[in-house]
């Protein structure tokens, strides 16, 4: 992926900004905009991404959703370790579809 590299004065611009930054071209033409917030969501996630720990993908996470609310559906309310152990039993049974895809 190519990439460009900001002076620290450009850095300092862009970590300092709360709105869209504008980025132009030596002759001033609008080449594109950086929204701050983003850049700093996108580095948080490269900090969890870089520590160790279970992967899932968008797809388990949601079957795990769904699988929840159907429990909730058939007996009401239910507390944190109640969760827990159901979402273990259900990677315990299922892993193809709620377990981790990658564990590092």
């Amino acid at each position: 992926m190519p990439e460009i590299m900001l002076t620290e004065a450009q850095a300092q611009v862009l970590a300092g900004a709360s709105s869209t930054v504008m980025i132009r071209d030596a002759n001033g033409a609008t080449v594109g905009a950086i929204d701050p917030r983003e850049a700093k969501i996108i580095a948080e996630a490269g900090r969890r991404l870089a520590r160790p720990g279970p992967r899932y993908s968008s797809v388990s996470v949601f079957a795990m959703l769904d699988a929840l609310q159907a429990e909730r559906e058939r007996i009401g309310a239910f507390d944190e370790a109640y969760s827990r152990d159901f979402v273990r039993a259900l990677e315990a049974a299922d892993s193809a579809t709620y377990g981790a895809k990658v564990q590092v």
